[in-house]
């Protein structure tokens, strides 16, 4: 869409690429199916932690890949060809190099129902259905406070676009940070269960603390305990996940897993004016009352005590 500069061709491009979002379910059920219960907080911490340097370097690469003044043919095309080149290499390398993790294949009809009934089957599930809501209320809370933080800093502290990139990529290094070593101790001593209660409340005081300081300042102490209680919370609800479904259906519980992550991140966009229209702070609250919603509900009625496991339908 980018190259023919058709805007139709740039909805028919993110469409195509929504109906290939599935390679991070892919990518997960192949760390949970390669790692042992206690070690996936950890793997998929790593995993986490590689998505986040992605979002640090990616922008500034992508600046750089967009200035003519640099290289004359560079353009706005530039950043997209390259992301396609990497694309390509990437699937090359899994190709030649990753090997097939799941031990025993299970050949099955492709169904455009399937989704649609395995997430109807995951519902029946109690467990599963408990921790489903538990993750779209922290996929809410965490897109409210994503995606409304550049308002919040220009509304309160006047930011301007170099300072929320700033402040951006100094978040974005505490939760690599965590997830790529903060995590890997954390998960020696405390199970994925214990590290998802504490960050889950731990998360909400933070929120509660964004919008308490006058000075910009403060949200540079803030921002770190914000970033590591993330990056702790949401490895550790896809390692519960993960445990939920038996070794041949990896695939199955983690794609509605993702499903129910992506329903929450179209909500806060569909009422961002209504929202911001109150009060700069109100996205923050908001994102603050989800992550206690999904604290309360995983702490009283998450029971680990069912040995049903999901499996392929």
């Amino acid at each position: 869409g980018i190259i023919f500069g058709n805007l139709i061709m740039l909805f028919v491009s993110r469409i195509i690429d929504g109906f290939t979002g599935g390679n991070i379910s892919v990518a997960l059920s192949a760390i949970a199916d390669i790692s042992k219960s206690r070690a996936k907080p950890r793997n998929f911490g790593l995993v986490g932690a590689a998505y986040g340097a992605g979002l640090i370097i990616g922008p500034l690469l992508g600046g750089f890949l967009s200035d003519s003044s640099i290289v004359s043919w560079f353009n706005h095309a530039t950043p997209f060809l390259f992301a396609a080149l990497l694309t390509f290499i990437d699937m090359l390398l899994l190709i030649k190099i990753f090997p097939e993790t799941l031990k025993r294949k299970i050949k099955s009809k492709v169904s455009l129902l399937a989704g649609f009934r395995n997430i109807k089957k995951a519902f029946r599930m109690a467990k599963l259905r408990v921790m489903f809501y538990v993750v779209f209320l922290i996929m809410l809370g965490f897109t409210f406070f994503t995606y409304f933080l550049p308002v919040f800093l220009i509304e309160k502290f006047h930011y301007s676009e170099l300072s929320i990139g700033f402040l951006l990529a100094y978040m974005g290094f505490w939760i690599v940070f965590t997830q790529g070593f903060i995590l890997k101790w954390v998960s020696r001593k405390y199970s994925a269960r214990q590290i998802l209660s504490v960050s889950l409340i731990a998360l909400v005081v933070s929120l509660i603390f964004l919008v308490i300081p006058k000075r910009p300042i403060m949200l540079y102490f803030i921002g770190p305990l914000l970033s590591i209680f993330t990056g702790l919370a949401l490895p550790s609800y896809n390692a519960i996940i993960s445990d939920l479904g038996r070794k041949d259906s990896q695939g199955e519980i983690l794609g509605i897993n993702q499903s129910m992550q992506s329903l929450a991140q179209a909500i806060p966009p569909i009422i961002a004016g209504f929202v911001v229209a109150f009060h700069p702070n109100l996205p923050t609250l908001l994102a603050a009352a989800s992550t206690f919603l999904a604290w309360l509900i995983f702490s009283f009625f998450f029971k680990n005590n069912n040995k049903e496991k999901f499996h392929k339908v």
